[in-house]
């Protein structure tokens, strides 16, 4: 009998690098003697075969579904075919874009220019690809949408550009929420640097606190807004705040609870300023603190404010109090003044004797004047003014106030003119502008002592008085506020910023000014001018 002779096989599978059929009968079986070893068997799985058609139907099927804009344009820039996404951001069905210029019809006039460049780089061979560029489209309903494109050449079978196929991507609407995010965050910092209000956050777990810009601002520091370890923000504190501040810090994390705290800080320059913070604590899913968020608000200006309204009780107290002190002080000074005018009557005195005397009179009468004026010290005074003599004004003021000069070691020096013309003013008045003059320059003067210079002439229709003095000087930024009311560059318990304020407003009363030339470590000069007689 005979065996059956196995026929040859016909079947043909693609090859996978060449895409030729190949004929299996030559050796490569799709399966050997099932009856052979398993070392010796054989399977070869036949791959999908994809031809050209099918591919080209399955790409098309990607971009008909794919989300992105796609368009292809011919060499003379017209559409020949683009896809639903495309059509949707149009506002135009595929039948009336195709044929039509895109550059002419789509693309917005601005810019127009440089997207037919990039177009004729890439059938020009310049390019494979355009990159990613933003060119705006215009729509059917005349709407403007930014988009991202990309671009690439679809050459022949020779390498010839034939076409050019756009993919874009809407990103109006991404556009629009960061631009609507950067005017958030302009106007969120326009408000904070308005209202001087900051903000940090306290990191736990690296112990670093991150500030605002505005923050920054308000410490003075050349900090950054990066973050900064929490003993390097401590540092900005004042030192006499830092302790209290570190503490409430402390007492606030351990209750888990935000705390309100106000504290001065110390700028680079040596001045302060004095915040108001407010915390809120952030816990984990343990309870245990994680992130601390704060704002701090610069209420140095209102510091000041409250600093004057207390200033100003002050005073209304004194008010209130006045007419029962001017009724003490006026008693007894009445009869003061009667004493020294029977010694004067009945007692020889030598001339300089006299003359102590009938200054002592004089200042007794000033001093019921004064204590009058303190039931209005706010309201003008309307007392009667006549013909005075600056120099006799100043030589009187040099007397009461020599003892002082020798205890503080100063030198003072009389310019004044010879023949001075009088002046109508209050006497009482002027003698306390120049008091409070002669005084500020006395306290300029360090320990070891100075000099002070008292000058008097007249120029046209005005008289000149000045008190220069060697002292200690002014910056330009203190020169420019001594004669605001409450500015003072002494301490809270030495002066309430009220002399020079006075002087300058009793001065303008009688119709004259005052002048200021100072100069840190190089003295300072003030010259009041009156209008003479």
């Amino acid at each position: 009998m005979k065996k059956a002779v196995p026929k040859k096989s016909n079947h043909k599978i693609l090859d996978s690098t060449s895409n030729v059929p190949t004929d299996t009968s030559a050796g490569q079986s799709v399966m050997e003697n099932s009856a052979g070893t398993e070392a010796d068997s054989k399977i070869i799985v036949p791959l999908n075969s994809i031809d050209r058609n099918s591919l080209s139907a399955s790409i098309e099927s990607m971009i008909h579904l794919s989300r992105d804009i796609i368009v292809v344009l011919g060499k003379n820039q017209v559409i020949q075919t683009l896809n639903p996404a495309a059509c949707q951001a149009l506002g135009i069905g595929r039948e009336k874009a195709e044929g039509k210029n895109w550059f002419d019809h789509f693309v917005t006039r601005s810019m127009r220019t440089s997207a037919r460049k990039s177009f004729q780089d890439l059938f020009s061979g310049k390019r494979d690809s355009m990159g990613y560029l933003v060119i705006p489209i215009v729509n059917k309903m005349g709407e403007e949408k930014l988009i991202e494109w990309e671009g690439i050449a679809l050459k022949d079978g020779g390498g010839t550009p034939e076409a050019v196929l756009l993919s874009g991507r809407d990103i109006t609407q991404q556009k629009r929420i960061e631009k609507e995010l950067i005017q958030s965050e302009w106007d969120m910092a326009l408000a904070q640097k308005i209202a001087r209000l900051g903000g940090w956050v306290y990191n736990m777990a690296n112990d670093e606190i991150r500030m605002s810009d505005e923050m920054v601002h308000i410490f003075g520091t050349s900090l950054q807004a990066s973050p900064v370890p929490y003993k390097v923000f401590l540092k900005l504190i004042h030192p006499d705040d830092r302790q209290r501040v570190a503490a409430s810090h402390e007492e606030s994390l351990r209750t888990g609870k935000g705390h309100k705290v106000e504290y001065r800080v110390l700028l680079t320059d040596g001045t302060e300023r004095t915040v108001y913070e407010e915390s809120k604590i952030f816990l984990d899913d343990l309870d245990n603190p994680l992130k601390v968020r704060g704002i701090v608000q610069d209420i140095s200006e209102r510091k000041k404010v409250q600093d004057r309204l207390m200033h100003a009780e002050k005073l209304s107290s004194i008010g209130k109090l006045s007419a029962s002190i001017a009724h003490e002080i006026n008693n007894p000074l009445f009869g003061i003044r009667n004493v020294l005018e029977r010694t004067r009557m009945c007692v020889p005195l030598k001339e300089a004797d006299e003359r102590f005397i009938d200054m002592a009179i004089s200042e007794t009468d000033r001093i019921a004047k004064l204590t009058r004026r303190l039931n209005n010290f706010f309201s003008p005074t309307r007392e009667h003014k006549e013909p005075l003599q600056i120099n006799r004004i100043l030589e009187e003021i040099t007397l009461l106030i020599h003892k002082e000069l020798e205890d503080r070691k100063i030198k003072l020096q009389a310019r004044y003119a010879e023949v001075l013309p009088e002046v109508m003013a209050v006497p009482d008045q002027i003698k306390q502008v120049a008091l409070n003059l002669v005084q500020n320059a006395m306290e300029a003067i360090p320990e070891s002592g100075g000099e002070i210079i008292l000058t008097t002439f007249h120029q046209d229709s005005y008289l000149y008085f000045s008190v220069a003095d060697n002292g200690t000087g002014m910056t330009e930024d203190t020169r420019k506020n001594i004669f605001e009311p409450f500015f003072t560059t002494k301490s809270k318990n030495e002066g309430t910023g009220l002399g020079l304020w006075v002087t300058n407003g009793i001065v303008q009363s009688h119709g004259g000014g005052i002048e200021v030339h100072s100069e840190c470590g190089n003295g300072t000069t003030f010259t009041v001018s009156l209008p003479m007689v």
